[in-house]
């Protein structure tokens, strides 16, 4: 008894201290206030030089609310901070990008409905990365000045994703 015991209790110690730095998820997949974790606690630092990683930016606007896991892991990998071991309704990650020149690193957090679909995203700092930009080539079908069906869900996702971070001005 004692053995186990001795297993247990550092385990349950650290799933009590993993959830306290959680965001607080309703059931619809909603939270009034965002929890961010450190980005040093990122679990993905390869050199101890950078954290986080450069995601495929084609990938990420192509996230929208629905997905399950399975189609967030496909598109942006496993989440960069340990969130739980079960039925976890929240995850994190942290992306590198330029902008003019200058690297920079913003995190971006999912939060998942009682049946495990994303609802909510967030980015910090908000609009973090909200350069845009469209290749021609998926846009629009061959010889064609009208919008693909793909163009139209490419360009509802970046409007989607305008209205999640409270942009009220774009210019193109």
């Amino acid at each position: 008894m004692k053995k186990i015991a001795r297993y247990v209790l550092p385990l349950a110690a650290v799933m009590a201290l993993t959830g306290c730095r959680l965001s607080d998820v309703k059931a619809d997949g909603t939270t009034d206030e965002p929890v961010w974790p450190k980005i040093e606690d990122a679990g993905v630092n390869y050199s101890g030089s950078q954290y986080g990683i450069w995601p495929n930016w084609d990938n990420v606007r192509m996230i929208e609310k629905g997905m399950n896991k399975d189609q967030l892991y496909y598109l942006i990998g496993r989440p960069h901070h340990l969130e739980g071991l079960f039925a976890v309704r929240e995850w994190d990650y942290v992306f590198n990008y330029r902008q003019n020149g200058v690297h920079k690193i913003c995190q971006y957090k999912v939060l998942f409905d009682k049946d495990m679909n994303a609802q909510s995203f967030f980015w910090n700092p908000v609009g973090c990365n909200n350069q845009y930009e469209l290749s021609g080539d998926f846009l629009f079908d061959f010889d064609s000045a009208t919008l693909s069906s793909q163009g139209k869900s490419v360009i509802d996702g970046i409007i989607g994703g305008l209205k999640t971070q409270g942009v009220s001005a774009v210019v193109v």
